[in-house]
């Protein structure tokens, strides 16, 4: 039997050895496309090379580095459930060199990138915007009355109602509140509260001295509440409108900049309202590919509170970075999903509770440093690496406004000027316009 005969031989279980992967035979040898030595499985035993010239159509190759990065193999479940389950275990063992159980950090990312991106992208999702959800719409008689809106975060487009052209919009004073003054729908719930407690005890007590005491802290907290709902009242009928003498200017480039008068200011307000893709649409795009930015960043703020050559080099810190990115997106998808098919309330503070809480012990499992340490480097990376996206997400939203903007003042009407008067002419003055 030949050398080529013996290679190509029946592997164990009767298996050809170039059939024991996805590449197609076709497209590999029985030697070694780099140094010619004779091959034994998908690598070179002598110098790595993989068995794969890929000379095939660029469409499958697009295909098979998709189906690489999403297989669900056992390993990834493997990886999710440890992550839970064990913070900082994978991590640990990933860099430690116990590979072969686990899913590669960077696999992760990018599958759980394209999950979460991707579906925020198919389906619609806004992270933020103005509207009401279908079935609560508001009842407005008239386009002269105000139309409450709603603040919402992660919503489907689809699900969204927006006000009425002409409708005078306001935002909602249950979630606003009176902010100024210190009094929101939360702060009346709770004199509510107070005041039928106070009722309670009034009823069963006997003693006079005591029912006068409570009688007077319920004529308070009455009137107190009285003022609340007056000025929540009187707040959140303030409707988005600017004053005459209000001027907008936004940047639109270096030493470029426009300037909205109060019509155009109040116009771009309405288009933002009405159309949160004008911010999403920026947000979803940019957003991402500054998470790919952030993960080296991540690595070099981590190594700022926990260094040295005892587990704690660069690469240990981009392993931990590249896992906790993974996470941290599947969990924001999770959220995202019951939020839009669930009533569940409070779910976003949920989820920051959830990484408050994981973080830390992520940072113990991988570094094996004390409770303090852990704790002082989870949240000081962690306060450092959100302080830079709520900047870069303001800069976003402000660079989107500005195009708007832009648009806004290029189709605006604009004024011709009269023509050119003969110098031997006399020109009239212009009478003074009456008020």
């Amino acid at each position: 039997m030949s050398t080529t005969e013996e290679v190509l031989g029946l592997a164990d279980g009767g298996e050809r050895l170039l059939d024991r992967d996805d590449v197609p035979n076709a497209n590999q040898s029985v030697t070694c496309f780099s140094c010619d030595a004779p091959m034994v499985g998908l690598y070179c035993h002598a110098c790595g090379n993989k068995n794969d010239d890929y000379r095939r159509s660029i469409f499958r190759l697009i295909v098979e580095m998709f189906t690489n990065i999403t297989a669900l193999d056992s390993r990834v479940w493997r990886t999710l459930w440890t992550l839970i389950r064990k913070p900082g275990q994978v991590a640990r063992d990933y860099a430690d060199g116990a590979r072969t159980r686990w899913t590669s950090p960077v696999r992760l990312f990018l599958a759980a990138s394209l999950l979460l991106f991707g579906y925020i992208s198919l389906s619609g999702t806004q992270m933020i915007a103005f509207g009401n959800l279908q079935g609560e719409e508001p009842e407005v008689a008239s386009l002269d009355e105000r139309y409450p809106v709603k603040l919402h975060w992660f919503v489907q487009r689809d699900r969204l109602v927006f006000p009425p052209d002409g409708a005078k919009i306001v935002l909602s004073g249950q979630q606003l509140g009176a902010a100024g003054a210190g009094y929101n729908a939360g702060h009346i719930g709770a004199i509510e509260d107070n005041i039928e407690r106070i009722e309670d005890e009034l009823e069963d007590a006997t003693d006079v001295e005591t029912r006068a005491r409570l009688e007077e802290r319920l004529e308070r907290l009455r009137d107190r509440l009285g003022e609340a709902k007056a000025i929540v009242a009187e707040e959140s009928d303030a409707g988005l409108e600017v004053d005459d003498d209000v001027k907008a200017t936004f940047s639109t480039g270096r030493d470029n900049s426009v300037t909205l008068d109060a019509d155009g200011t109040n116009q771009l307000m309405q288009r933002v309202l009405r159309n949160p893709q004008v911010v999403n649409n920026q947000l979803n795009t940019k957003l991402k590919w500054m998470m790919f930015l952030m993960l080296p960043l991540t690595m070099v703020l981590g190594a700022v509170f926990i260094r040295g050559r005892d587990k704690a080099m660069l690469y240990d810190h981009l392993v931990h970075a590249g896992y906790i990115h993974a996470f941290s997106f599947l969990l924001l998808l999770a959220f995202i999903l019951l939020a839009q098919f669930t009533p569940i309330p409070g779910l976003l503070l949920i989820y920051s509770g959830i990484l408050l809480v994981y973080l830390p012990m992520s940072a113990k499992g991988m570094f094996r440093r004390s409770d303090i340490k852990s704790i002082l480097t989870a949240y000081g990376v962690g306060l450092v690496y959100s302080t830079i996206m709520l900047i870069a997400a303001i800069f976003i939203i402000a660079t989107a406004l500005a195009e708007e903007a832009a648009a806004i003042e290029a189709n605006k009407p604009k004024v011709e000027a009269p023509a050119d008067t003969p110098a031997s002419e006399d020109v009239p003055e212009a009478e003074p316009r009456q008020p």
